[in-house]
């Protein structure tokens, strides 16, 4: 259900226009059109210093027939340090413009290390 609404706010298929829909902020239809597949998800972070993340959502291929496979579901988990204050919500769409995107989606779990940098304030940041 909520796929859905996220996917109607963030393009114009099925009316034309989205009253909720922020221009810069849409994915253009024609992108959509030749996705193999896309990826929802929803990631809760917070912390102190320490944070902690998780999140859940869903992946739905697109079949032979042109159709839209079941949702799978998916979800991610993790952890980091730093000079770091908050908890935020964020809900991600992903295109996956490949069916080796797909199947990395669907697939097995994969552990990532990285670096991560950023600064926000505010409702907007």
């Amino acid at each position: 259900r909520k796929a859905t609404y996220t996917l109607s706010n963030l393009t114009t298929l099925d009316t034309g226009v989205s009253p909720n829909m922020i221009p810069d902020q849409s994915i253009p239809t024609q992108i959509l059109r030749r996705a193999r597949g896309l990826a929802f998800l929803t990631v809760f972070k917070v912390g102190f210093m320490f944070t902690g993340r998780i999140g859940t959502g869903l992946v739905v291929a697109r079949l032979d027939g042109g159709g839209w496979s079941a949702p799978t579901a998916i979800g991610t988990v993790g952890m980091g340090w730093g000079a770091q204050i908050g908890g935020e919500f964020t809900d991600y769409v992903f295109i996956l413009n490949s069916q080796r995107a797909v199947e990395a989606f669907a697939g097995r779990g994969q552990l990532a290390l990285g670096a991560e940098i950023s600064l926000a304030a505010g409702p907007v940041g």
